[in-house]
């Protein structure tokens, strides 16, 4: 005990019957690891649960992992684990795409054949389109609360305050096989942002566009 009080200190030194045990373990077994445990093992991935959860995925593939844990009485860890390694699930989010009407699906082939057409006539028809777009940018600034931390002992209590209906700015462009034409941005002669309507867009492409169009050395487009 006196050698171990000088490696350990001597509050730190392990007690007689821990000694006697590890030196038991280790005369009977040869090994000083964790005996081993006698009887089944028991685990939460067994096979019932990994076959409750395949059979709640296929039921209801959008449930949440906390939601179908608490259906399944099963830790949140242990599904995740039998999620990933045991039926190899992963997690998808939604994609968002354009509504297509019943007409829709006759305007895009309709499209698509003239667009052949156009090809087959004019093999270079493909430098003489233009694409435009138009988005809206707002000008008091966006804040993605879900990126945005304060590291501090105490909550700080930050507030970011916004308008009710902030100022935001129509911005339309446009490409070609060659590059971008624009940007134009809406507004009136003092330069204060505008709602975008039939008659000011129609202004921007007799007034703005033929310009850009002639700058960039562009005809017949």
């Amino acid at each position: 005990m006196r050698k171990l009080r000088e490696i350990f200190g001597r509050n730190n030194v392990p007690a007689k019957r821990t000694i006697y045990r590890v030196v038991n373990d280790f005369e009977e077994r040869g090994s000083v690891g964790d005996r081993p445990k006698h009887g089944p093992q028991r685990t939460a991935r067994s096979a019932e649960n990994i076959a409750a959860a395949q059979g709640s995925v296929q039921n209801n593939p959008s449930t949440s992992i906390r939601r179908r844990a608490q259906e399944l009485g099963l830790q949140i860890t242990t599904l995740a684990t039998i999620l990933h390694k045991d039926l190899h699930l992963f997690p998808f989010k939604i994609q968002l795409t354009q509504e297509l009407l019943p007409q829709d699906h006759l305007r895009r082939r309709t499209y698509a054949n003239r667009i052949l057409q156009l090809a087959h006539d004019n093999p270079d028809i493909h430098e003489k389109i233009i694409m435009s777009d138009e988005a809206h940018f707002h000008l008091n600034g966006h804040v993605n609360k879900q990126n945005s931390r304060f590291w501090a002992m105490e909550n700080p209590q930050i507030i970011h305050q916004s308008p009710l209906h902030s100022l935001k700015v129509t911005v339309w462009c446009a490409i070609w096989s060659g590059g971008i034409v624009g940007p134009y941005f809406f507004g009136n002669e003092n330069g204060v942002t505008v709602t975008v309507n039939g008659e000011r867009y129609r202004d921007m492409i007799e007034n703005f566009l033929p310009p850009q169009l002639h700058a960039l050395g562009l005809i017949n487009m």
